[in-house]
């Protein structure tokens, strides 16, 4: 095992230059109450929305606007939304994990019914209503995690039958029918735990590579250690594994994998809970705070967040929320009062969830969700009435660089207003308006999908309100 700073230093490379950070905690869900009234257990942001889910059943609870919101919901614009209206609304029990490609989102939970439909353990919501995938769980097994991409659906947990087929703790589905790993994830009986199916608490997927992380022994008909690595055909070992369990994974541009792990009851084994992967051999972070728990994992363009119960300087006012900077680990605004079990980052934004009543060394009020602000300010603009030195309009766009077909395009107003947003070239053509119409005060999002003829060259989002024009360079490498 080797302390690393130098396995980062493509991650690190990677992130945007000539921008200033302005870091803060948002008080967009705390104010008017805008909670939900139980814990969070996952969230999701993307291209579909912004997306919690966990163990609730109204928001807004205490007062007049209290709406009930049954274990998912959704943010639009300045509020939550149902997932689902009327007898549709959200899932008839709690929600453990969600993840949503560019169409869907998939839920999956100790629930069998999503909205009105049949749906044991495994939900599809497609903006409109929900579905199935297949026939799904035998009762009294679980789904823990679930990873999906537009065309595959991974999902892990304990169970030992999907579809009416055999599949140990882990499967996919590729939009028709239900197919294994292999032979899945075992555990071997012991006199602590009869039951020889593992646990998959985590899956994340890299090109053809994926990571499936939890509780289990056997990969296959391979021994491995709570960790392990299917290549699209068969299952390999990743170096000694993981001594505890596993309860989260990221994959750093470069490939490698984040791993963050509690102490499993059944080892003695005490060791640093946050390990990289580099496809050969396991290094470690420096040690926060081995003996408190770590449940969550996310990543932004330099930096490694990590979500639990802990203490990150040994004090109670900087807690359960870390940022590892390439070179030590740093305080996100004094933490949170409570404990992390999810975190996203996106659109230049980190999302915590869990169970907490407050975030920062301020103690603003927040149940259970809240929001990190991170703004990347380019001050690079086109247009005659461009102001650099504005604060009125700031934006950001992610991934940028991008070689993908949709690039999303984060802007903060700071007045309400008409707003114009369009695509220009550097000469100050026009090639698409992305919106044109009345925006709130605050944070927003459009998407651009990059036509397939767009050449690989220097772009502009170029944003318009009351006079003040901002531009955010956008390069497109196809």
């Amino acid at each position: 095992m080797k302390t690393i700073r130098w396995i980062l230093m493509v991650f690190a490379a990677i992130s945007y230059c000539g921008l200033a950070q302005n870091n803060t905690w948002s008080d967009m869900y705390g104010k008017d109450f805008k909670v939900p009234n139980g814990y969070i257990s996952s969230i999701s942001a993307g291209s579909m929305g912004e997306f919690i889910g966990g163990g609730f059943w109204s928001i807004h609870e205490f007062t007049s606007r209290e709406l009930p919101m049954y274990n998912i919901a959704k943010w639009l614009d300045t509020s939550w939304t149902q997932v689902g209206s009327g007898a549709e609304n959200g899932v008839n029990s709690s929600v453990i994990a969600l993840c949503q490609t560019s169409q869907h989102l998939y839920v999956c939970g100790p629930f069998d019914t999503a909205g009105v439909v049949p749906a044991r353990g495994i939900g599809r919501w497609n903006g409109s209503s929900w579905h199935s995938l297949g026939a799904n769980l035998l009762p009294y097994r679980s789904i823990l995690s679930i990873n999906a991409s537009d065309s595959i659906v991974y999902v892990g947990g304990i169970f030992d039958t999907i579809g009416g087929s055999a599949f140990i703790s882990i499967a996919k589905y590729n939009g028709t029918t239900w197919s294994g790993l292999g032979a899945g994830l075992r555990k071997i009986s012991t006199e602590r735990s009869l039951s020889p199916f593992g646990q998959v608490y985590s899956i994340v997927t890299k090109d053809s590579n994926v990571y499936a992380g939890g509780i289990f022994d056997t990969a296959g008909t391979i021994p491995v250690k709570n960790i392990a690595r299917w290549d699209g055909s068969s299952w390999h070992a990743m170096g000694a594994g993981i001594n505890g369990r596993v309860n989260a994974m990221a994959v750093l541009p470069n490939g490698n994998v984040v791993v963050v792990s509690s102490r499993d009851s059944g080892t003695t084994v005490i060791e640093n809970h946050i390990k990289i992967w580099n496809g050969s051999e396991w290094n470690e972070l420096p040690a926060i705070s081995p003996q408190n728990s770590f449940n969550a994992v996310a990543l932004d363009s330099s930096r490694i967040y990590i979500g639990g119960d802990f203490s990150v300087d040994g004090s109670d006012t900087n807690r359960s929320l870390a940022m590892w900077d390439g070179n030590a680990w740093q305080s996100v605004g004094g933490g949170v009062w409570g404990t992390v079990s999810t975190l996203c980052f996106y659109n230049g934004s980190l999302y915590v969830g869990g169970m907490f009543s407050s975030v920062g060394s301020n103690s603003l009020q927040t149940w259970n969700i809240a929001k990190w602000q991170v703004r990347d300010q380019d001050t690079i603009g086109t247009g005659s009435n461009q102001s650099p030195t504005s604060q009125t309009i700031t934006s950001r766009s992610f991934p940028n660089p991008s070689g993908n077909d949709e690039i999303t395009i984060e802007f903060t107003l700071m007045k309400a207003g008409n707003t114009t947003i369009q695509m220009v070239t550097t000469e100050g053509q026009v090639i698409e308006k992305l919106a044109s119409r009345y925006y709130e005060a605050g944070t927003h999002s459009v998407t651009w999908k990059v036509s397939k003829g767009a050449s690989s060259q220097v772009y502009y989002c170029q944003i318009a309100q009351n006079g003040e024009i901002k531009a955010n360079k956008i390069i497109l490498q196809h």
